[in-house]
């Protein structure tokens, strides 16, 4: 009897907390600290080298044959974006990248998007908002794996932290860019 007791007041307190909270998805869409526009905070040329020397060294220890051809793939999702919008309605996370190429990807976390490549091929994209309010990409293609992870900085800039993980690679390519939020 003692143990049926206690039961129901556990039982309806769970149900009171469900009731209560938003769904999944309005609830991570709408706790992403970098919600907003941002623009990159250097010069794109700074930036561009950012990029450059983080790709270089790991296509320098490929063969000779295929070095142009990996560092054109690998161009091809580590493009500078100049301008980032991040943000959420209706439960979605959508991140939209402006700079050399503009693109937009909106869906609901945890949801798979196939997104086209240059070469024909589709990745699948999975996006998701972190506990602590970053927003996460993740692209797996069959050359391997992009994280891209929008986060706030201690000095409430937003860092985008990129990680290219490839059975082709010797080791990951990493780097990190910085934006301020556009006014």
């Amino acid at each position: 009897m003692r143990r049926t007791l206690f039961a129901v007041p556990a039982a309806l307190l769970a149900l009171a907390a469900l009731a209560a909270a938003p769904s999944a998805g309005q609830s991570q869409a709408s706790r992403a600290a970098v919600s907003g526009a941002w623009g990159y905070a250097g010069a794109p040329a700074d930036g561009e080298a950012i990029v450059r020397a983080a790709v270089e060294p790991v296509v320098l220890r490929m063969r000779p044959d295929i070095q142009a051809a990996a560092r054109e793939r690998i161009g091809e999702s580590t493009w500078l974006p100049t301008r980032i919008r991040i943000g959420g309605a209706g439960g979605r996370v959508e991140v939209a990248l402006e700079g050399r190429e503009r693109r937009r990807f909106a869906t609901r976390p945890g949801q798979v998007l196939q997104v086209p490549l240059r070469s024909g091929q589709y990745a699948q994209l999975v996006q998701s908002v972190r506990p602590d309010g970053a927003v996460e990409q993740r692209f797996q293609a069959l050359e391997g794996v992009q994280t891209n992870v929008y986060r706030l900085g201690a000095d409430g800039a937003m860092q985008l932290d990129v990680t290219l993980a490839s059975s082709m690679f010797a080791e990951d390519i990493r780097f990190t860019l910085a934006y301020r939020r556009a006014r």
